[in-house]
């Protein structure tokens, strides 16, 4: 006997799919959100009455739809009250999916006159409490789907699996969901239950569109491993996804001013719907429905007419190029450790961690892919959608084997350029399998890592370190002399600096900038310094506390104004020092004040490296000073604002092509734009960018001190020679050289053990701290005892080792003091030793 196929349903709501691995029951692909459902929150959710509310539900039923999410405090409980009554009279409670959450205070109207405090929160009578009323309120013996709308920090696990448990064993809960809560939480829950027979959370609903993506970072990676689905609200912007035209038009809803990016995301996705003769709210749909499996965006509305709008996204189906233009209007950071792992777009598959393609050849199961829109049919979408797997292996070892001939062909270049040899384009994330990548995780097993020196470099940053030592010798070293004699920075230098991409190595491509790691960073600072620490320093300052800075603390409007010209054509400055306070640099006078356009900037700052060369200076002010150092906060002034300028150039005994400058500010007007980070929390940016600029203040000294090491020894055992022999071959001579060698030696692992762990996201003060304070006591020692092995041709200025001996002074001063380091380290020792 043949049975006939069901029916072709109304809409593509009517195509259900199984909720998630862990939930088998069967939904429409968009769940209808109920906050709007009630007239108590109309003053800033706007009108909809329960005549709209039923014509809302009428409709999405009778299109197929049957999943429906509310919450025990919506609309001061309005919401599930009519939804229970819509429920009843139609009479199709069992063909429907009901979801509602506990844990807000659903009697909160009540306070002045209840003892509220325990209708809220995760514990058990909270949850007790709540659920017995929603079932009152939904007219109904079950809940579908309950969630934990958001964790409250106080209650344990163990209680709330157990509570929660408990209804499900009384069959009032038949499955879990929880929202707004850390993956943490959820995960740790998630295995507590599994380890005692009880159901665990299936569902994870949380804010997640085109504009917050910030579920892609632990989320959705979470979701993936425990088998959950995805109830995302929000999908369409809160309201902010809207054209020009309806922005002016539609004030029903109470919202806020638009921001920035969400004008920048509706323009792009505006520019899709019409090449798809759709809405603009479909394509924010379909974006979040096609970056995952098992995704359920929450749809709100206060009319039937945003229902049916909706609904088209179903049989939308956007191209990789599509979602390429809407992620590219609001650049995302997916962060450590997914950008090292996989790239700036995060972990793609197991074919997406180059450190595991760089082993051999293979071939993976690829992750599962989301279902395919409507309007296409299976095959054409999955040929679309589905990369082969042999494939991605092909790509992957043809990157690996390119970068081994694309340092080759940077070291027999006449004049190499970073940015021509593209290390960075190859693989912009390459680091090496150094003795701390073996500390990155507690699962690692470190027998099966082969050990390698902390200061063994990548292909990547050998190539940078190559193409940088070819280049200081050949374009800089011929302008030391003289750029030390005028004390001034060639311009060509500069401008060589800048094309060579050593001006914005960190800085992603994106902006112009190199893309590459911290590690190159330090590497080019230290070949550098081999030549001129002059040139060392201004890579040095530019790159570690300056672009760091912006890319750190920056808004995305300042990043795409500045980082382009930082990264090309731009000097930077960071002025934190003041005629009054050096190493208590908190101790600043200069003042910020604040206004209706900005702020107004007023005093000094002084020993201010790059200050000739720069066009964008980080301004430290207090902007209120009965804060103390609290009222710190961090500011950008251009070259040539009114009221500011450069007061003096200082003559200094070493690094003298290195401009050090008296800066004024006298009543500087900045736009409020001009603002870097938050206010009053300029201290701690300083602090941490200080950390990190230490390390390569470290690189520069052990750069200065390998440049004179080599400079004196290839003279010792090359030229000079007394009593018939080379000086160099003296027992005395050649205990000094060894000395020196291993000081050197030693000061190069503590500054790559120190690059590593900032790498790594592990703590890195101290050792940032130590690779400073001694990389620049060996560099004062090795430079002295070139001049020594000299003897007086070194002495004279006709030669670089007098010049290397004045130019190591500075690093005992600059970015922290010795002093400054040793109470750092020793702070930090007790820490460590004292209870």
């Amino acid at each position: 006997m043949a049975f006939p196929p069901p029916p072709e349903p109304k809409s593509a709501l009517g195509y259900y799919r199984m909720l998630a691995p862990t939930a088998s029951v069967r939904v429409s692909p968009l769940c209808l959100g109920a906050m709007n459902f009630g007239d108590a929150w109309k003053e800033f959710m706007g009108e909809c009455n329960q005549e709209t509310v039923e014509s809302i539900l009428d409709y999405y039923y009778e299109m197929g739809g049957n999943f429906i999410d509310t919450a025990n405090n919506y609309q001061s409980e309005e919401s599930e009250k009519w939804i229970g009554e819509w429920v009843k009279k139609r009479g199709i409670r069992d063909q429907l999916v009901i979801a509602t959450k506990f844990s807000s205070c659903y009697r909160r109207d009540h306070i002045d006159k209840e003892i509220t405090v325990n209708y809220g929160g995760n514990g058990a009578k909270s949850l007790h409490m709540s659920l017995a009323a929603s079932l009152k309120k939904l007219q109904t013996d079950y809940i579908d789907l309950l969630y934990v709308h958001w964790w409250d920090f106080t209650c344990s696990i163990e209680e709330l699996m157990q509570s929660l448990n408990h209804m499900i064993v009384a069959g009032k809960v038949l499955y879990l969901g929880i929202s707004d809560t850390p993956a943490w939480v959820v995960s740790r829950a998630n295995e507590y239950a599994r380890q005692n027979g009880l159901r665990q959370f299936s569902v994870y609903q949380g804010r997640w569109s085109a504009e917050h993506r910030d579920f892609e970072r632990d989320i959705i990676p979470m979701c993936r491993a425990e088998g959950m689905g995805l109830a995302p609200w929000g999908a369409l912007g809160g309201g902010y996804f809207k054209t020009e035209e309806q922005r002016k038009n539609d004030s029903a809803r109470k919202i806020g001013e638009f921001t920035e990016a969400s004008i920048k995301i509706s323009k792009v996705l505006e520019k899709i719907a019409n090449k798809n003769n759709t809405g603009l709210t479909s394509v924010a749909l379909a974006y979040v429905m096609q970056k995952t499996p098992y995704v359920f965006p929450i749809i709100g509305g206060r009319k039937v007419d945003h229902l049916k709008g909706n609904i088209e996204a179903l049989t939308l189906q956007l191209t990789d190029e599509d979602i390429k233009d809407i992620e590219a209007a609001h650049p995302f950071d997916i962060g450590f450790p997914m950008n090292f792992l996989g790239g700036p777009n995060g972990v793609e598959g197991p074919q997406s961690v180059w450190l595991m393609n760089m082993a051999g050849q293979q071939r993976h199961v690829q992750w599962p892919k989301p279902i395919p829109a409507l309007k296409n049919s299976w095959l054409d979408q999955l040929q679309k959608t589905w990369t082969p797997i042999a494939k991605i292996a092909s790509e992957m070892a043809s990157i690996v084997k390119a970068l081994r001939p694309a340092a080759q062909r940077i070291s027999s270049q006449s004049r190499p350029a970073v940015r021509a040899a593209r290390p960075s384009r190859i693989y912009q994330h390459a680091r090496p399998l150094s003795s701390t990548a073996s500390r990155r995780s507690d699962t690692v097993d470190i027998s099966e890592i082969p050990p390698t020196p902390i200061t063994h470099l990548s292909e990547i940053e050998e190539a940078m370190k190559d193409s940088v030592s070819k280049f200081a010798n050949d374009v800089i070293l011929p302008k030391v002399r003289e750029m030390d004699e005028n004390e001034s920075m060639d311009p060509t230098v500069v401008e060589q600096l800048f094309e060579q991409g050593l001006m914005g190595v960190e800085i992603p491509e994106e902006y112009g900038g190199a893309g590459m790691n911290f590690t190159s960073a330090i590497v080019g600072i230290e070949e550098l310094a081999k030549i001129d620490p002059s040139v060392s320093v201004m890579v040095d300052v530019h790159n570690t506390l300056v672009n760091t800075a912006v890319l750190k603390y920056g808004s995305p409007e300042l990043k795409k104004k500045w980082l382009p010209r930082l990264a090309t054509d731009t000097v930077g400055s960071f002025c934190l020092s003041e005629p009054i306070s050096g190493s208590d640099a908190f101790a600043m006078a200069t003042k910020a004040k604040k206004t209706d356009s900005g702020y107004i900037i007023s005093g000094n700052k002084m020993w201010i490296t790059n200050s000739m060369e720069a066009g964008f200076f980080i301004v430290f002010a207090n902007l209120d000073h009965s804060k103390g150092y609290k009222g710190i906060t961090a500011f950008i002034v251009e070259k040539g604002t009114k009221g500011f300028s450069i007061a003096k150039k200082e003559k200094k005994l070493g690094i003298r092509a290195s401009s050090t400058c008296v800066l004024n500010f006298d009543d500087v007007e900045i736009p409020k734009e001009n603002l870097l980070g938050k206010e009053g929390d300029g201290y701690k940016y300083a602090m941490s960018l200080l950390n990190e600029g230490r390390i390569g203040i470290a690189a520069q000294m052990t750069g200065l001190a390998l440049g004179a090491f080599e400079y004196a020894v290839k003279y010792v055992w090359n030229d000079r020679k007394q009593f018939g022999q080379l000086i160099g071959d003296f027992q005395g001579m050649q205990h000094q050289i060894a000395q020196s060698y291993t000081e050197i030696a030693a000061a190069r692992a503590l500054l790559y053990n120190a690059a590593r762990k900032k790498e790594a996201g592990q703590e890195f003060v101290q050792d940032a701290a130590m690779a400073k304070l001694y990389a620049s006591q060996v560099a004062g020692r090795v430079s002295g005892l070139a001049i020594e092995w000299g003897g007086g041709m070194h002495f004279t200025r006709d030669g670089l080792a007098e010049k290397f001996f004045r130019d190591a002074m500075i690093g005992k001063i600059y970015e922290g003091t010795s002093n400054i380091q040793l109470n750092t380290i020793a702070k930090l020792l007790k820490k460590q030793y004292t209870a």
